[in-house]
């Protein structure tokens, strides 16, 4: 997978800041962000009370290996959010959460936010089990690098005979993690597929199928370098994609924007490259 951090500073310098889906550069060039942090920062960048909820726990000295209310807070707000599953727990990485699903005859189903009806989103391998799968959801607080970031929270639909691990995120992360759960329950309802279609110009043929608020590549299986050269020439033109074909890219969320943002993101969504 191509290094985003690499191609920006070779193009822009780093990043000094971001908001929304905006990524602000040495050079002063701005960056439309399609990419988000693989979904991690899908409720916006600056954006909610989860960084907050991170300084408190702070602030109160939980940031050790201590047994804390957190993971079980984490736990509901996951179960809530899904509406499926009786207990989940943070795993650092989608591959960890998959090992231990396959050790115990699981099978895992990945979930998004803002996929709509009809909108399928590809699951992981079954196991061969009657089980009911282990829903898997990206942690919706950008902290760490690709490709985890915050890592996966793994939502159980029962536990009978399964001893869970017990988390080994600091403390401080889990109450982010959770508090962006929270929010993200609280945002699903507010928009609809017209709502992240309406983000789109009108009359233009994209590289992209949308999914909702998600941005999968059409095509197929693509080559590497192929799909290098297309990130680079969104780069040189100001948009920040995905840097690897089998990750989509995502749409703001509508609220993110202002209206006059919106109209700038529709014009600048005109200018991509063709495929």
């Amino acid at each position: 997978m191509l290094n985003p951090a690499q191609e920006i500073r070779a193009r822009f310098g780093n990043v000094r800041r971001a908001r929304g889906c905006w990524l602000y550069t040495e050079k002063n060039v701005r960056l439309l962000d399609l990419f988000l942090d693989a979904g991690a920062a899908v409720l916006g960048r600056r954006a909610g009370r989860a960084k907050l909820a991170l300084k408190n726990a702070l602030d109160r000295g939980l940031c050790g290996g201590m047994p804390v209310r957190l993971e079980q807070n984490l736990s509901r707000a996951a179960c809530a959010l899904t509406g499926t599953g009786k207990s989940a727990v943070w795993f650092p990485s989608q591959a960890c959460a998959g090992n231990f699903c396959a050790e115990h005859g699981l099978h895992t189903a990945e979930w998004r936010p803002w996929l709509f009806a009809g909108d399928t989103w590809p699951s992981g391998a079954a196991c061969g089990t009657e089980h009911p799968p282990v829903t898997v959801l990206s942690a919706p607080f950008p902290w760490g690098g690709a490709p985890d970031f915050s890592g996966v929270v793994a939502v159980f639909p029962e536990t009978a005979g399964i001893l869970l691990p017990e988390s080994s995120a600091p403390p401080c992360l889990l109450a982010a993690i959770t508090r962006a759960l929270v929010e993200l329950r609280r945002a699903l309802p507010l928009f609809r597929d017209e709502d992240f279609a309406a983000l789109l110009p009108a009359n233009r043929d994209f590289p992209w199928e949308r999914k909702g608020a998600w941005l999968f590549l059409r095509g197929g299986e693509i080559p590497q370098d192929r799909y290098q050269s297309f990130f680079c020439r969104c780069l040189d033109r100001g948009f920040l994609i995905s840097p690897d074909p089998a990750i989509p890219s995502v749409l703001p969320l509508p609220c993110t924007v202002s209206p006059q943002e919106r109209k700038s993101l529709r014009s600048a969504l005109s200018g991509l490259p063709d495929w």
